[in-house]
């Protein structure tokens, strides 16, 4: 029972900085892991929090996607910024002739982003974990 009720308080925590303000669209273009090139978005919702997700295709011709919830440490005028991202680094399923056998793989956990503002539209970003 308690560990409902910290579940639940941690849902309404994150729904309340999730949906509080609005500001920031960006558009991601990325190498992962897997050598496949990947293209997104990522919505900043206020100062703390934001969503981001892509879908692409690796290197061995697998559609691939992810989703993360994002949590910036430093605000947004800085040139580095540093963030954490939880949820979903890779969800990836291969094209099979046979539909009665599907496939997916799916991985959860958080990641460490560490990048550099060059513009106001270009930035490089690495990111660390999975």
């Amino acid at each position: 029972m308690k560990r409902k009720k910290w579940l639940l308080i941690g849902l309404f925590l994150l729904f309340i900085t999730t949906f509080s303000y609005s500001s920031e669209f960006l558009i991601t273009v990325s190498i992962d892991w897997s050598l496949g090139i990947r293209g997104g978005v990522e919505y900043r919702f206020n100062r703390y929090s934001g969503l981001r997700g892509d879908i692409g295709i690796s290197m061995i011709q697998v559609p691939s996607a992810s989703l993360f919830y994002v949590l910036y440490l430093l605000p947004e005028d800085q040139k580095i910024h540093l963030n954490l991202l939880f949820g979903v680094p890779n969800i990836m399923t291969p094209l099979t002739l046979n539909p009665f056998k599907p496939y997916l793989m799916t991985s959860f956990g958080g990641s460490f982003l560490i990048g550099y503002n060059f513009t106001d539209f270009i930035s490089t970003d690495f990111r660390l974990g999975g």
